[in-house]
């Protein structure tokens, strides 16, 4: 159990509010304060946030990263409230973007069930934006 000050849900903010999660899933969200619970003394709970468009960060580029990159970068956007994103590679020679492409598969395949942001597909920049 979580309870915070705030919830964002439905589009507004609501709150107090106590989120009960079994086996890694939110299954009820109620007003009711629960003994035991993980109390946040301010801020607000919100849904994951998704990156659709990642380049990279932390001095990443994901179209060069390798696969422990791919997940530093991962864990890193996780600590910031992004629970899944898009690595976004720029325009590359078919060759490197079959090479990005298949290290991005490999960190996805291996960042799976981890907590940290997912990857959830790849995004290809330069000709295919026609």
């Amino acid at each position: 159990m979580i309870q915070a000050p705030r919830l964002f849900i439905d589009g507004g903010f609501t709150g107090p509010a106590c989120i009960r999660i079994e086996a890694g899933r939110i299954v009820a969200i109620t007003d009711e304060t629960a003994p035991g619970a993980l109390v946040l003394a301010d801020g607000f709970i919100s849904p994951g946030l998704i990156d659709i468009h990642n380049n990279g960060a932390l001095g990443i580029d994901v179209a060069t990263a390798s696969i422990a990159q791919c997940h530093t970068l991962a864990a890193d956007l996780a600590a910031r409230g992004v629970t899944a994103f898009t690595p976004t590679i720029i325009t590359a020679p078919i060759p490197a973007l079959h090479q990005a492409a298949a290290r991005i598969a490999a960190a996805q395949s291996s960042l799976q069930g981890a907590p940290v942001a997912q990857i959830i597909g790849l995004h290809l920049e330069g000709p295919f934006l026609s």
